[in-house]
């Protein structure tokens, strides 16, 4: 929602798709904008100083260019620096997963457990976008992954940190356990379901070839 509409006033994506000049418009094309400006005066000093009536200006040089070109080749290389910096960034930011939804489901029980006045709720707003993302993500396989999801599970005594101690404030509210026991124990029980099933068949299969 943009800063200052009002609830109930946001346009729908048919509305957007229908009228694109409307709801979208020159902020969301105005970095591409201002380097095609930038080109058209390019082109426009070219052409000025490229015809029989301009003055015998050398246009073969970079060295000795004149100042106005020189001007605005620096304002394109800073506009153009700023925008593959921005594509970068995209780039790296779309190859990080989504952020866990039980991890902003847990941010906002925190702020529940606290009447949503520990932090000013416009600055809360964030944890409703659809574009949060895990900035340090792990890889968790599917038994953890279950472990996780289940709070009676996940918060087990077994994995509790009993060094420490939430502040008086959280008590009630706030534990800490231990990630790397957790991801231990997973994996202790992968390398276990995975022996089983590679010794079991053989067990079965030794009955079978004394009878044969």
């Amino acid at each position: 929602m943009h800063a200052g509409a009002a609830p109930g006033t946001e346009p729908t994506d048919e509305d957007i798709q229908r009228k694109p000049w409307k709801y979208i418009g020159y902020r969301g094309y105005a970095e591409f904008d201002e380097i095609a400006v930038l080109e058209e005066e390019l082109d426009n000093v070219d052409a000025r100083h490229s015809t029989r009536e301009s003055a015998d200006l050398n246009n073969g040089t970079l060295r000795d260019d004149i100042s106005e070109r020189t001007a605005l080749l620096e304002l394109v290389a800073k506009k153009l620096r700023r925008y593959n910096d921005f594509l970068l960034q995209h780039s790296s930011l779309k190859k990080l997963p989504p952020a866990p939804k039980r991890d902003v489901k847990s941010i906002k029980n925190w702020h529940f457990n606290h009447s949503n006045a520990a932090i000013a709720q416009k600055e809360q707003m964030y944890l409703d976008k659809l574009d949060l993302i895990g900035v340090v993500p792990q890889e968790r396989t599917p038994l953890r992954r279950m472990i996780d999801s289940s709070l009676r599970l996940r918060t087990l005594p077994l994995w509790r940190l009993r060094k420490f101690e939430a502040s008086q404030y959280d008590a009630d509210h706030v534990s800490y356990y231990s990630d790397k026991r957790i991801h231990g124990f997973a994996s202790a029980m992968i390398v276990v379901i995975g022996a089983t099933m590679l010794i079991t068949p053989i067990w079965f299969s030794k009955p079978w070839t004394r009878s044969t």
